[in-house]
Formats: C-alpha cells, structure tokens, sequence
C-alpha cells in the first residue's frame, strides 16, 4: 500500500537571538532525541543479536548436541559482532565563535557554565545525533542567517519523530515576521530609498510648475479684466516666458523646497540608515548574553521609530497644509 513521505528538513529564517532559557529547552530537546534514538537502537541490537545467535544455533546443531556452556558463548560473540558492525549512537554540539573558532561540548547548559568562555561570542551551532539509520542535524550560523533542520531518512517513522521535536522548538523562539522580513531584505532599503527620492522629487517639481502656472494665470487674467494697455506689454511677454520655462522670482525665491519634501527626505534617510542594522545571529552564551539584551532593546527602538517617522512623513504635511489653510 502506497503512503505519503514527508520532508523532514526546513528552513527557518533568522534573526536568531537565542537566549538561555531557549538553549537550556533545546538541551532538553537534544536530550529526548537521544534517548528516542539509543532505545531504537538497543532493540535494533537485540533484534540482530537474535537473528544472528538462531542463524549460529541452527549451523552448531549440525555437528552435534548444543552445550549451554556453547550457547553462552555463542550469545556473547554475536553481541560483540553486531556492535562491532553497527556503528554506535552518536551526539555531537559544535559551537562556533568569533574569527573561525569552534569548540566541542556536551551540552549548552555546560557551555553556559564554563568561566573560559565569559569573553567570548558564540555566533552559531552545529547539533548531530546519528545511529546505523536514523540521523537529525542542526546547524545555524557559518554564514548561514537561517537555522536548518535536516533528518534522514524521510521515510523512517523514527526520523519523522525527531525532525518534529526540532521543529516545535525553532516555530516557539523564531523571530517575528517583520524581523525576518528585515533581515533578508537588508541591503534593498537603499533601493527603495532611491526610488521613492526620485520620485517625490518629480512630484515636487510638477508642484512648483503648478504653482508658478497658477500665479501667472491670475495675473495674466487681472491683465485681461482690465484691458491690455501698450505699457503693459512688456509685462504680458514677461508672463508669457515665466509660463513657458515655469519660472516666478517669488516662488523660487522665497520658498524653493516645499517642507514636506525636506521632512520626507530627512526622515526617510534616517529610516534608511536604521534598517541597514539588522539583527544578528548571537547565543546566550559568555558575551552574547549581553549582546542579546543590547539587540533586543535595538528592535524596540526600531519597533517604535520606524512607524513614527512613517506617520511623520505622511500626517505632518497633511496637518502643516491644513493648519496653513485655515490661518490665510
């Protein structure tokens, strides 16, 4: 009968700060994925022990009476070669540092516990646990900004299993969307910033145009009203190149820059520049538990800032316009 096999490896996308309270939980994670694996494989062992003690009972027989002294030994031998065959449970914790530096522990609670590293920074992890079958990884960090859970084979229920205890732990201390959101697409903000200046500056520009063709069109129609005298030739044909090349010495005089183009510009540039820091991938461990504290009241600053200058570029000159309307 023919099944679904699902994937057992994902992606998850960063930031990771993961504090202590998420490593102490991932040690315990660790922990049942261990003892899932070492007790499948003990009954692997025994299974095979068996197959191979009744495979050597049956030859035995052939040549004669089978003495408990030789079944004995016939059990011991084939423990030893079945383990000798199959190779053992295996869990190792990588961690790795600033400037290429890793280091081999039992455990995250250990690392945590170990005066050497109070001024160090561990920037990543590497997790194993493997059997004859079954194999789970874990790694984040090494110029990766994603953690990545990857357990084989697909089709073992055993390897479903522990890819899901995984998972579970990565879904409840991933980031935010917006933070995801922010890491991937550092770098384009620059773009975007670009896009948008070019653009507001074309606005502004078809604003100052409408302005200097509005102020010459009254004064072309008070000419009008008041009938065309010689004397006021000069002036017409003025007006007529000032429409033309629309230019007025008072608008471009006095007010050159509309003032919500400069609040646009000013904030924008700073959002700009706040978004090119995004958080990064830190462990709570030794100098990272203070890095962790530091970047996380960073994303409350930005939680904060970001939609205040986004509300400043668009309410104030609303409110500066309408403000303006009601004093003339």
């Amino acid at each position: 009968m023919s099944k679904f096999i699902y994937s057992t490896s994902e992606s998850f996308n960063g930031p990771w700060l993961i504090d202590k309270e998420a490593l102490s939980e991932l040690d315990k994670v660790i922990d049942d994925a261990y003892e899932i694996l070492n007790t499948s494989y003990e009954q692997f062992l025994d299974q095979m022990t068996e197959n191979d003690v009744n495979e050597s009972i049956e030859i035995e027989k052939k040549f004669g009476e089978l003495k408990q002294e030789r079944l004995e030994d016939i059990k011991k031998k084939s423990q030893e070669r079945i383990k000798r065959y199959y190779r053992p449970l295996k869990k190792s914790i990588s961690l790795e540092f600033a400037q290429s530096k890793k280091l081999d522990v039992n455990s995250f609670s250990e690392a945590m516990r170990d005066n050497s590293l109070i001024n160090e920074k561990a920037i990543g992890f590497k997790i194993k646990l493997d059997t004859y079958n079954d194999e789970i990884s874990i790694i984040v960090g090494n110029w990766r900004n994603n953690l990545e859970i990857e357990s084989s084979p697909e089709s073992s229920e055993i390897s479903k299993e522990l890819f899901m205890h995984f998972r579970n732990w990565a879904i409840k201390y991933q980031a935010p969307k917006w933070q995801q959101i922010w890491q991937n697409l550092n770098g384009q903000q620059w773009a975007v910033w670009m896009i948008l200046l070019l653009v507001t500056t074309f606005i502004m520009s078809v604003q100052l145009d409408s302005g200097i063709n509005r102020q010459t069109r009254q004064q072309a129609t008070q000419l009008l009203e008041n009938g065309l005298q010689s004397e006021e030739i000069a002036e017409t044909i003025e007006l007529l190149l000032s429409r033309e090349v629309s230019y007025s010495p008072q608008i471009n005089t006095k007010k050159p820059i509309p003032n919500w183009y400069i609040i646009f510009f000013f904030v924008s540039l700073i959002i700009t520049i706040i978004l090119t820091y995004p958080p990064k991938i830190i462990l709570g461990i030794g100098k990272g538990t203070t890095s962790i504290y530091q970047w996380r009241l960073w994303i409350k600053f930005i939680s904060i800032t970001i939609p205040l200058g986004i509300f400043s570029i668009i309410i104030i000159p609303i409110f500066q316009e309408y403000l303006f309307g009601l004093l003339k």
